[in-house]
């Protein structure tokens, strides 16, 4: 074997162990970060809205409220209120009024039914102001030695009331 190919093969070897201890010191670096837990991506405007949806008192079906709106899933059931008027549904949606825009959106079921009623919403979010923002706050928790997720809030509660002599005129679905 010739001087140039036991260089060579000496070069490999040490390539190797530096590449190991490189990749050693990497995982210890990376072990001391600690968890900043869920944060906020872009500023929050929280905002409340009333939305009413007027029932038919007459109607052959109770109308259907939906509780899955995308990624958010309304786990509560009606509330009987009596400030509600009778014969309205009230849809009391907490928003960021930087990220979505609600509305009620209704239509008539396929299989003949009855009605059917939800909460929908416009995303209006500005998602490279939302990224820059994240981008920042990343950096400043690197330079701090922690990592946290980033969500951006669009609905985060609605509470679907109702009034108590109109509770058998509506249904969740």
């Amino acid at each position: 074997m010739r001087n140039s190919q036991k260089i060579l093969i000496g070069i490999f070897c040490l390539g190797i162990v530096l590449a190991g201890a490189g990749t050693g010191m990497a995982f210890l670096e990376f072990s001391t970060f600690t968890y900043a837990g869920e944060k906020e991506a872009g500023e929050m405007d929280r905002k409340t809205l009333t939305l009413d949806y007027a029932i038919e008192a007459a109607a052959e079906e109770p109308l259907t409220i939906g509780r899955n709106y995308g990624r958010y899933a309304n786990n509560n059931e009606v509330i009987e209120s009596e400030a509600v008027p009778e014969n309205t549904v009230r849809f009391l949606v907490t928003y960021n009024a930087n990220v979505v825009q609600p509305y009620l959106n209704s239509y008539e079921m396929d299989d003949d039914s009855g009605e059917y009623v939800r909460v929908d919403w416009n995303y209006i979010n500005d998602e490279f102001k939302s990224f820059m923002t994240c981008k920042d706050d990343l950096l400043e928790g690197i330079r701090n030695r922690e990592i946290a997720s980033y969500h951006v809030t669009g609905i985060e509660e609605i509470r679907i009331m109702v009034n108590p002599a109109s509770r058998e005129l509506v249904q969740i679905d």
